[in-house]
């Protein structure tokens, strides 16, 4: 009777209220200075784009909602729930409705809150798919990582597609294989929807198209005994995966009214789109193959040629993983021997223009960069114990094993992908890779936890062993680290390098805020590298490197300066690049970056690499001159009060 209340109380109570914790510690850090932060780009979707679309809306405008080429919808339609508390026109310096009495943490909290919301409500979402494909161990184990990892906090707390991409790509990736293992048609209509929803987010959620399309291969591939008639099976899969496109095409119209008028924005979102800019022509040629060996020879090429890869299936299997765990060791190998093959840290500070200059290799790589150190060291020996779970002579047997085999091929196919278009995948780019990097994971704790309950036969002293050592972990690094969540980078990563170098704007507010106590702060003017601590401090504030104006209109007589890591590549590279042409105007701003002596540095992520610095002006000089003996014209000139 005992095993059988052990066995429910596992089954059912300790999952689920794992599930209700993580919720609430995901919430209870979320929230805090949620409307204290001023991340990058979130302007063009507070003050324009969000309020944009429901004013189309509202005014009957299909045309007008439009507001991005992302396109961002789903961002919309969660934040603007904030517009029934807030006027973005009112925060809008530009527009006549314009109240410099409002406090702009209002409207920050006002539209951020739903989305942060929206994201902590999804955590069951993940349990429901994951448990049933999965189980409810692993399944807890995956929202326990999900739940509380620092950059999925992070990215959660700001108005961007990306706050939404990592949880509707992911969650459509589950419910498809949900589809996979039971057959149950109503994960066609659900997987249809998610799969709208994502690509309303944004466009480059059609991979997902290619990879189910491919998944058609590797199921057969996997599972060929049971499947049996090959002919039948591609012609099931692929009505299956055409009503999918629909419904998810159907979900996407009816939410992106732009598409009434213009239906050929369709296209955008599937063969015109970035994911298939270079690959189109080969996905409707598979399609026509498919579909004409189904109808004139039965499947019969589909068959042998899945035929000849199954017999090499225990082979290709251990080759991809080998791969994967390769491309891991390499990667970790490269940054603690000082990175001499492949500087990740300058791909990831310049993503889109790194290809040229790093080569195919170091770009490829630099997804495993952001990826490995970007999860904390447990979670990466977990993943590398499941891919080496392949390595099993029956591995393919099992379903949890068939789960991390193509989660690796997709994680490996989209770093590909990202490379073929000349772009690294940094930490924000590959943000919706992280759940599937955590389901891996919870996936490897899971085969650990069965290993050592063979051996020792102590199943719950185990499990809640393991349950609370990881949860204390993941829990400390989060208050260690609150609230700078999206800078986080893990232990294994030395001191000396910085990972997420697009940090969105990390620690503005707390350098304005510094500012702001300070006596005559209204008076105070700032240079600043980062636009964000503008909306927060009380003073004078700038951020743009027009050394001409500066100069000539006398502007260049600032009081302080604020310098950030983020910043730092970009305005060294146009600083010197500027001086090696011996202009007439210029300001030193890229010596702020190396200046150790500064009033505040806040260090992100608890990283001193990873800086915010507050520099007050008469301590350093960014003055220039191009000629000897003549005034330097960047100066900093005693302001008249």
């Amino acid at each position: 009777m005992s095993s059988i209340k052990n066995n429910f109380e596992f089954k059912k109570i300790l999952p689920l209220a794992v599930v209700v914790l993580v919720m609430i510690i995901n919430f209870g850090f979320g929230i805090y200075n949620l409307s204290r932060q001023a991340p990058v780009d979130e302007p063009l979707w507070t003050l324009d784009r969000i309020p944009k679309y429901w004013k189309n809306i509202k005014e009957l405008d299909p045309k007008g909602t439009r507001i991005s080429d992302k396109p961002g919808i789903t961002t919309a339609l969660v934040s603007g729930v904030g517009l029934l508390k807030e006027n973005p026109e009112e925060y809008d310096t530009k527009s006549r409705h314009y109240n410099p009495q409002k406090n702009i943490e209002n409207l920050f909290l006002a539209l951020r809150l739903p989305l942060f919301i929206f994201t902590v409500l999804m955590l069951p979402v993940f349990y429901f798919f994951i448990s049933r494909l999965l189980g409810n161990l692993t399944a807890m184990f995956s929202v326990l990582f999900i739940g509380l990892s620092p950059i999925l906090l992070g990215i959660s707390r700001i108005i961007n597609p990306d706050s939404l991409l990592w949880i509707f790509m992911p969650l459509t990736i589950l419910s498809y294989f949900n589809y996979i293992k039971s057959k149950d048609k109503r994960y066609i209509y659900s997987t249809g929807i998610l799969l709208g929803l994502s690509l309303l987010t944004k466009y480059v959620s059609n991979i997902l198209i290619i990879f189910f399309l491919g998944l058609i291969f590797l199921d057969y591939f996997l599972n060929n005994k049971k499947i049996g008639d090959a002919s039948q099976y591609v012609k099931r899969s692929l009505l299956d995966l055409g009503k999918i496109v629909i419904i998810a095409l159907v979900t996407f119209t009816i939410l992106f009214p732009a598409v009434w008028v213009k239906p050929e924005k369709l296209l955008d979102a599937t063969l015109l789109s970035e994911a298939f800019e270079s690959t189109w022509q080969y996905f409707v040629g598979l399609i026509v193959l498919l579909v004409a060996d189904l109808l004139i020879l039965k499947s019969k090429i589909f068959e042998r040629l899945l035929s000849l890869l199954v017999k090499a299936r225990r082979i290709i299997g251990i080759a991809i993983a080998s791969l994967f765990i390769a491309s891991i060791v390499i990667t970790i190998v490269n940054v603690y021997a000082k990175m001499p093959w492949f500087n990740f840290e300058s791909i990831v500070a310049s993503p889109k223009s790194a290809y040229n200059s790093n080569g195919f290799l170091a770009v490829f790589l630099s997804g495993f960069y952001s990826s490995t150190f970007g999860i904390s060291i447990v979670v990466v020996i977990a993943i590398l114990i499941a891919a080496f779970y392949i390595f099993k002579k029956d591995a393919f047997s099992k379903i949890s094993n068939q789960v991390v085999f193509c989660f690796i091929i997709f994680i490996m196919l989209y770093y590909l992908g990202s490379t073929v278009n000349d772009v690294a995948t940094t930490v924000r780019y590959q943000i919706a890779l992280f759940p599937l990097y955590f389901i891996i994971a919870a996936t490897g704790i899971s085969f650990v936890i069965s290993f050592l309950i063979k051996k020792y036969k102590k199943d719950n002293l185990i499990i809640y062993t393991l349950l609370i050592l990881i949860s204390l972990t993941l829990i400390t690094t989060l208050y260690k680290i609150k609230p700078f969540y999206f800078s986080y980078a893990s232990n294994l990563l030395p001191p000396q390098y910085v990972l997420n170098l697009k940090d969105m704007g990390d620690g503005n507010y707390e350098a304005a805020e510094y500012l702001n106590i300070l006596e005559g702060a209204e008076n105070l003017y700032v240079w600043t590298d980062k636009r964000g601590v503008c909306y927060f401090f009380r003073g004078h504030c700038t951020s743009t490197l027009d050394y001409k104006r500066y100069i000539t209109s006398g502007e260049n007589n600032f009081d302080y300066f604020i310098a950030t890591t983020g910043k730092r590549a970009q305005n060294t590279r146009q600083v010197l690049s500027k001086m090696a042409m011996k202009p007439d105007y210029l300001i030193r701003f890229d010596k702020l970056y190396t200046f150790e002596n500064p009033d505040l540095q806040i260090n992100l992520g608890g990283r001193e690499s990873n800086f915010v610095k507050v520099i007050k002006s008469d301590k350093i000089d960014v003055s220039y001159s191009n000629k000897p003996n003549k005034v330097k014209n960047g100066k900093n000139k005693k302001r008249e009060k």
